[in-house]
């Protein structure tokens, strides 16, 4: 099997079980690769999209953003499709995310570093409210990605679209 590398800005398609696809932008990659952020829709697309019939997807519309391993993207499972026509990290903003603490329930607002989601995070103490508008914090792995937009395809679940930071100068 051979390597497939990847850059932050490239789209690519995944197959859900369903036989139904979705497709997904790297908005960040870890500088070694193996952790990346993505955005994800749920369109009825083939392999033979382009990256321009992709330029219509805005962050604010995705079914799901997530950290998650590049399994996927790196062993051809999940093909890319090419690069965004004109890239921009300020056009998609690394995400907030959202964690709650399975021992008392307090939640916190989970920040990774811009350029390395791989890289230890900034966490402060979040409200319910605010953990309410933004992705669960977690690392998915290629088929709970997949599984998990199933599951938003199904109507089970929900990832809502978080808020930019300010830190993508």
């Amino acid at each position: 099997m051979a390597k497939v590398d990847y850059l932050e800005g490239d789209w690519f398609l995944l197959p859900l079980r369903d036989g139904l696809s979705a497709c997904g932008i790297v908005a960040r990659a870890a500088p070694k690769r193996r952790i990346a952020i993505g955005f994800f829709y749920l369109a009825p697309l083939d392999a033979t999209a382009s990256s321009l019939d992709l330029e219509r997807f805005r962050p604010k519309e995705a079914a799901l953003i997530a950290r998650f391993g590049d399994l996927g993207l790196v062993d051809g499972s999940w093909t890319i499709l090419g690069r965004a026509r004109s890239w921009s990290r300020n056009a998609w903003p690394n995400p907030l995310f959202c964690r709650e603490s399975p021992l008392d329930g307090s939640v916190s607002v989970v920040e990774y570093p811009n350029g390395d989601p791989a890289g230890t995070p900034r966490v402060r103490p979040g409200t319910r409210e605010e953990c309410a508008q933004l992705p669960r914090d977690g690392l998915y792995g290629s088929i709970a990605i997949q599984d998990t937009l199933e599951a938003v395809r199904a109507g089970a679940k929900t990832q809502r679209a978080s808020r930019p930071t300010r830190s993508d100068a």
